[in-house]
């Protein structure tokens, strides 16, 4: 470590410090985090205050070839990130820094990063960030949450290594964090229309079918009225407690239900149904959560996967959502509000393209959201809140599937932004 500028021991009691170099600075905060970097300080002022106590001020601060760990947390600031561009030159850069240690109160200007990677091992998540910014800095004083104005990121990279198994619930958690499966309801908020080929492996004709999403509902009448292809129908029953679907073929009329078919397969069972989702099956009419959320991994033991013998081509979906709520897993409960606090639309133009079982594009133009203030996210200790989080262009996103099952999701997202931020240690 070097000081270079010039030193000066201030009259009313205190250090001025031009500049100072620091390659790979440590820092261990045993069973919390570890932390390496490259300093540049310039234009550091310690000052001893007659009331007791010192105050703090650096002018400029940059890190570069940081790495921190603290549990399933990692950040590193070491090269450029292989799925940003090429110019992206990682480091962190901090203005106008102030801490007073009588009031127990710190502030900073405005800060900068980019070519950060952040990764998250409990939920297999990766981010890597081209820009953020914090235009406005951020303000804490004793007892008090930190607040940060805004920040502001344009940009970003991002990988779910395994998106069932998080909906599942499934992996390693924080002591505080549920492991309960991901709450689907906030698709009951969507509206739009979809348009799909239907393929069986040993039926030859291809049909096209359209639903409509109305809230979330999907009329399975109406998909049931657009087969008989050739002597063979799709048919959804009411079993027991279970919703059931149901491919019949030979001696099958569609305008004459009385007739007995002469085969019928299985291809897929909903299990768990509420009474209100048995009230919609009766009805002909099925929740998008209850179809995507409580189907069986497996029908009887004789009944292969549908994804072996069903293909579903050519998906095209052309969605909004309606503001709702969602619980976000690894969060300890913390609540988003899709819409926001009060707003328009939650999410403006869902696109989503592919084929199944394969993979789907999606592409989304506006998320309109904030956390919802009786269950703010819980993350390190800390719980955090948003007034509004505006993301836009989500673009070159992909979503594998095994068989109907997700799995990585990966993509960009052009621009985020976040406004009213407070962050506050939990207290015990």
């Amino acid at each position: 470590m070097k000081a270079d500028g010039e030193t000066e021991f201030l009259t009313e009691g205190g250090l001025g410090i031009g500049g100072i170099d620091a390659a790979q600075l440590g820092i261990e905060v045993q069973n919390l985090l570890t932390a390496r970097t490259d300093a540049r300080v310039e234009s550091l002022r310690l000052g001893l205050l007659s009331a007791g106590g010192l105050e703090l001020d650096i002018e400029h601060v940059d890190l570069s070839q940081l790495v921190l760990d603290a549990a399933a947390h990692h950040i590193e600031l070491t090269g450029v990130p292989p799925h940003l561009p090429a110019g992206t030159l990682p480091g962190l850069a901090l203005e106008g820094a102030h801490y007073d240690s009588a009031t127990g109160s710190a502030s900073l200007r405005s800060a900068s990063v980019s070519g950060l990677v952040y990764r998250n091992s409990e939920l297999g998540l990766t981010v890597e960030l081209a820009s953020a910014r914090l235009p406005a800095g951020f303000h804490m004083a004793r007892g008090a949450p930190i607040t940060l104005p805004e920040v502001a990121i344009d940009d970003a990279w991002f990988r779910l290594d395994d998106l069932g198994a998080l909906l599942a619930g499934s992996g390693e958690a924080e002591p505080d964090m549920s492991t309960e499966p991901f709450d689907l309801g906030f698709l009951d908020a969507l509206d739009g229309t979809i348009t799909m080929v239907v393929a069986i492996e040993w039926w030859d004709d291809l049909e096209e079918v359209t639903l409509h999403i109305r809230h979330g509902v999907v009329d399975l009448d109406e998909l049931e009225d657009q087969t008989g292809w050739n002597d063979l129908v799709i048919d959804f029953d009411v079993e027991d407690r279970h919703l059931v679907l149901n491919i019949d073929w030979g001696n099958v009329v569609p305008s004459w239900p009385a007739l007995v078919p002469q085969f019928n397969a299985r291809a897929q069972r909903w299990t768990d149904l509420s009474d209100e989702e048995l009230r919609l099956a009766d009805d002909d009419q099925a929740r998008l959560s209850t179809l995507i959320g409580k189907r069986e991994a497996s029908t009887t033991p004789s009944t292969t996967d549908p994804a072996d013998w069903v293909q579903l081509q050519n998906i095209h979906a052309d969605l909004r959502m309606l503001p709702t709520a969602v619980t976000l897993p690894g969060t300890g409960g913390g609540r988003l509000l899709l819409g926001g606090r009060g707003g328009p639309n939650a999410v403006d133009g869902i696109r989503v393209r592919g084929n199944l079982p394969s993979q789907l594009t999606i592409e989304v133009d506006r998320i309109n959201a904030a956390t919802d203030p009786a269950a703010p996210l819980r993350l390190a200790g800390q719980r955090i809140g948003v007034e509004s989080l505006v993301i836009e262009q989500i673009h070159d996103t992909t979503l594998d599937f095994s068989g109907f099952t997700p799995g990585a999701l990966e993509g960009r997202i052009g621009a985020a932004r976040a406004t009213g931020i407070t962050v506050e240690a939990e207290t015990p």
